[in-house]
């Protein structure tokens, strides 16, 4: 439930007066055939503080339409006030009925949407888009634990707060999705997805049959867009297997952490659900993981052979990099052996210190992220 939209310039006589004789419309956000959203001031209050108001239309085709929804959307309210606990999620101040429908009021969200933000061209870099990619999920995994989703996860309904610097996801789908759910039921006409909205909706979404792992497809498609500098609707699609063509949009860039973060995105928008995360607790846990495997190939460990004589030579061999983990040197069964953990800019005298003038020639070895160097005596 988004405090951005774009702007409908209309003019309603229903809206001359305070809603539910409180809440006085500033601005109408956006406006649909089934509902507006409105930017609204709760004239209740002693700041007389904005708020944002989803008005959900009454269906008058419908009969008995009220009574039916009503113990709905009573349930749907009480989800959104759950929810609403979560700093990163718009508290539920209110919601009421009238003649014309439902009404839920939520807190206003003053902050920049990222749509704003993600620019067309422009690719950020690795370690913000992890930084993202937490960010939105750790709300959304306390939105998938309750036993909820999204379903609305696009660029316009994330909104970086600005007094906390926090993203926030507004704009939840529950309550349209379940009137259109009903129309669609009593045969009324359905407004279909905009071209905006498809973008960052997979497969499983688009048939009606929205779940948790819907989140994490639209989720990674923002990452995506993120990483690329492309709208997701600019990709090109594979006609075999229906599967977005974003990763040779990815500039080349051969670290460790590119790869893991491709590994994870290429997992978050896979077309086939049972290829896919889940939920967003298991993309947190993914995140971990990477994090904890660019820390451990980033320490450098120098297992430093110190000499028994300094008659005997070294005997040394250089190797190429390898990607397994950097304790795993092969150490010569007659060799006198003392580790030392020394940073990696100090190797070269660390070696020195160790062998003095007895070396002939460094050896090293390359492993993920760090140095180690062996020395062995014959």
């Amino acid at each position: 439930m988004s405090n951005w939209g774009s702007h409908v310039d209309a003019s309603y006589q229903s809206l001359d007066k305070p809603l539910n004789g409180r809440y006085s419309i500033l601005e109408i956000l956006a406006s649909r055939p089934w509902g507006r959203t409105y930017r609204a001031q709760d004239l209740n209050r002693p700041s007389q503080a904005e708020c944002v108001i989803h008005h959900i239309k009454t269906v008058h085709s419908i009969h008995g339409y009220a009574d039916s929804v009503r113990p709905l959307f009573d349930r749907e309210a009480a989800i959104l006030d759950e929810l609403g606990t979560h700093p990163q999620i718009p508290q539920l101040l209110a919601y009421f009925e009238d003649e014309n429908g439902f009404y839920i009021v939520q807190e206003f969200i003053y902050g920049t949407p990222l749509s704003h933000i993600l620019r067309t061209g422009q690719c950020w870099r690795d370690e913000d888009i992890l930084q993202l990619l937490q960010d939105l999920a750790e709300p959304l995994a306390f939105v998938h634990r309750y036993g909820s989703l999204h379903g609305n996860l696009k660029p316009t309904n994330l909104i970086l707060c600005h007094s906390s610097q926090q993203p926030k996801l507004v704009d939840f789908h529950s309550i349209p999705q379940l009137q259109m759910t009903f129309m669609a039921a009593h045969g009324v006409a359905v407004p279909s997805p905009t071209a905006a909205q498809l973008g960052y909706q997979a497969l499983e979404q688009l048939q009606g049959l929205t779940c948790p792992a819907s989140d994490i497809y639209a989720l990674g498609m923002i990452a995506v867009q993120a990483l690329t500098g492309m709208e997701p609707t600019q990709f090109c699609i594979n006609p075999d297997t229906a599967e977005i063509l974003w990763k040779e949009h990815v500039l080349p860039n051969a670290s460790h952490f590119r790869k893991g973060l491709i590994d994870i995105l290429n997992m978050m928008v896979q077309w086939d659900l049972r290829k896919r995360f889940a939920n967003a607790d298991e993309v947190l846990l993914a995140i971990a993981d990477l994090k904890q495997a660019l820390e451990t190939v980033s320490e450098t460990v120098l297992p430093i052979t110190l000499p028994t004589s300094k008659a005997r030579p070294i005997e040394v061999e250089v190797l190429e990099p390898e990607s397994e983990a950097v304790h795993d040197l092969v150490k010569p069964a007659d060799s006198v052996l003392a580790t030392a953990i020394v940073p990696a800019s100090s190797f070269k005298l660390a070696i020195k210190e160790a062998v003095t003038d007895t070396i002939s020639s460094p050896s090293f070895r390359l492993g993920a992220g760090g140095f180690a160097v062996a020395t062995s005596f014959a």
